[in-house]
């Protein structure tokens, strides 16, 4: 509680709204990201995760299509407003606040994650899988606070693949357009004839933020402790009561704990250099994550989980269930490969991920689907 009043009261007194004015008497308020609006310059601050740019993308999109331009962070506490404005996009808790003020208003929830149901769902059923396999009481660790965003929207933008749209209620899926997330990497961090031979063979990287147990690192662990012959890479902050666990059960010669490290860090880099595979069997994701997504155009070949993964995604690793021995049948799948075809298929991997999963993919793919919902809602004529 100490904690979320620090937090509010930080929001309200540093983190400024951005306003962008244009000649017209049309407003969009956006629940999301104002920061990156200020820190257009600020490479290192972008390289953090991929929705720093697509913020300013979301921003710029609503201004060409002749609106004035509100931005507030989603999660900042809102006092007062009295402007009335024509559209509400984004994210809960403002996207909700601001609708009920604006009830006339076209609302277009943007979703980065699963249907919070499902994925507060999946939290609960693999943490009290994992406190009775480890004896120990984790906490839940990721939960969404409820609430009605996609009930109350007229449209959901959903970052996402199919398979992100089946965790949502049937009734609501008609709502829903997929966009294609950006990267975080640029494209001269990618090495082209990334060897795939002797030890790399073994080494495996999973790369991931906080929710160790949401993402599949109690699933994982257990199968590097045995296996010996395989060296397990670990980037990303554990969960407090994980890493307890952790130092207690899982210090080993071929596990490899490194905390957190920027994407672009050359220690990271060199981590990547090392290993062949991504391993990531998350349980509730809003389509490929970008930290998989990342991997895979470095060059990595994913082990990951139905809910990650898009339709081609299939042909391009190994595609498991969650539990320890599926997870093991993927990896010796891969395993049978020749040197060659593990040398072809980091290539298909990265190709995949260029091609589809760029700034300039999700700024086609967001333009089109406004362009369509504000011809559909008489905004614009074309």
């Amino acid at each position: 509680m100490f904690r979320s009043i620090i937090k509010k009261l930080y929001l309200l007194l540093f983190d400024r709204d951005y306003v962008m004015k244009n000649s017209t008497d049309k407003w969009v308020f956006i629940s999301y990201l104002s920061e990156p609006l200020y820190k257009i310059a600020d490479d290192g601050y972008f390289n953090r995760h991929q929705n720093r740019r697509e913020a300013i993308v979301i921003a710029e999109s609503f201004y060409k299509k002749g609106f004035n331009v509100h931005i507030r962070r989603f999660d900042k506490p809102i006092i007062f407003t009295k402007r009335k404005y024509d559209i509400i996009f984004g994210l809960e808790p403002n996207f909700v606040y601001m609708s009920s003020r604006n009830k006339d208003a076209l609302k277009i929830y943007y979703a980065t994650g699963a249907y919070w149901e499902f994925q507060n769902g999946q939290i609960k059923n693999r943490t009290v899988e994992a406190s009775k396999g480890f004896g120990h009481e984790f906490k839940l660790n990721r939960l969404v606070a409820p609430h009605n965003s996609p009930i109350i929207a007229d449209h959901i933008m959903q970052i996402g693949a199919p398979n992100t749209i089946q965790t949502y209620p049937e009734q609501l899926r008609s709502k829903i357009s997929l966009l294609r997330q950006s990267l975080t990497v640029s494209s001269d961090l990618y090495k082209e004839n990334r060897k795939t031979e002797g030890a790399n063979r073994t080494t495996f990287l999973w790369f991931g933020s906080k929710g160790s147990i949401l993402k599949g690192l109690d699933l994982i662990l257990p199968i590097f402790k045995m296996q010996t012959n395989f060296v397990l890479h670990i980037v990303g902050n554990m969960d407090d009561d994980f890493e307890e666990i952790y130092k207690r059960e899982f210090l080993a010669n071929n596990i490899f704990y490194h905390g957190f490290l920027d994407i672009t860090d050359p220690n990271f880099l060199a981590i990547v250099e090392q290993c062949t595979f991504t391993i990531f069997p998350s349980c509730s994701e809003g389509g490929t994550p970008g930290s998989l997504l990342n991997t895979m155009y470095l060059g990595l070949i994913p082990i990951t989980t139905a809910i990650c993964a898009s339709p081609e995604m299939y042909e391009l690793g190994e595609i498991v269930e969650l539990n320890k021995k599926s997870i093991e049948d993927g990896i010796k799948k891969l395993q049978q490969l020749s040197d060659a075809d593990l040398q072809l298929l980091a290539a298909r991997n990265h190709n995949y991920i260029k091609d589809n999963y760029n700034l300039e993919i999700f700024q086609s793919d967001f333009c089109i689907n406004l362009t369509k919902l504000l011809v559909k809602n008489k905004y614009i004529n074309h």
